[in-house]
């Protein structure tokens, strides 16, 4: 099986700066949501060979806001009794649902900033050349649907072999080497997600007259521990040779 915990540590130091630098704009502020609902979609397995064999393809929506855990708790359990053939696997690939949802609140430019139910999906601000959600000026916050990953950001992003990114899902890939022998079950696989400080509160003027709130959804830090009890060591920048994405 593969179980979902929720690691509630300072993730990404850096904010992916190289890369985000533009689109979080002066006096963004990283907040931690209280709602923050992801969707796997699929989890497979690459063998040695280059395929891929699924291991689970029941769609899963997981809550790992801190309104509805506690750090270091579980979220769920994917694919219980579940098993993989015999043979050498390199990486498992995640495929999740772009759109996440997500309820935040902080301050940037001496405005409160909060994500809003009553705002449509696909509503943006432009922020550096970069299309943002529009969040809400004061108010309260309420839970917002929204895609991650800019459009204008999927071509630095997509990376075939680290993150792949389409019109509705964006799928994850973690190398690592693990051998399956026949007779043998997989035991338990942790799939741990790191959501804190994930969502970064932007007021484009800090005018409320003349501005706007934004709200930029980091893909979340995910880690893996294998049934051998391995945690593979894995940052975009090791397997692209460029940027560090904060994975």
């Amino acid at each position: 099986m593969v179980k979902l915990n929720k690691l509630f540590i300072l993730m990404i130091a850096a904010t992916s700066t190289s890369v985000f630098a533009g689109a979080i704009g002066s006096g963004g502020v990283l907040v931690t949501p209280t709602v923050y609902d992801i969707t796997i979609k699929k989890i497979e397995f690459k063998t040695a060979a280059g395929t891929y064999t699924t291991f689970s393809d029941t769609t899963s929506t997981m809550s790992l806001g801190s309104d509805a855990l506690a750090a270091n708790s579980s979220a769920g359990t994917l694919a219980a009794g579940s098993n993989l053939p015999a043979g050498t696997y390199t990486h498992m690939r995640i495929t999740m649902n772009r759109n996440f949802d997500v309820k935040a609140t902080g301050t940037s430019n001496t405005i409160t900033c909060n994500t809003d139910s009553d705002i449509a999906s696909g509503t943006t601000v432009s922020v550096g050349g970069v299309s943002m959600p529009k969040g809400l000026e004061g108010g309260t916050a309420s839970t917002q649907t929204m895609k991650v990953v800019p459009p204008e950001l999927e071509t630095s992003m997509d990376n075939t072999d680290v993150m792949s990114i389409s019109t509705t899902e964006m799928k994850i890939e973690f190398p690592f080497s693990f051998t399956k022998k026949a007779k043998e079950g997989l035991g338990k696989m942790n799939f741990e997600v790191d959501v804190g400080t994930s969502i970064n509160l932007l007021h484009t003027t800090g005018n409320a007259a003349t501005g706007d709130c934004t709200v930029m959804v980091m893909p979340p830090q995910m880690y893996i521990t294998l049934p051998d009890g391995s945690t593979p060591d894995f940052k975009f920048a090791e397997e692209t040779g460029g940027t560090n994405y904060g994975y």
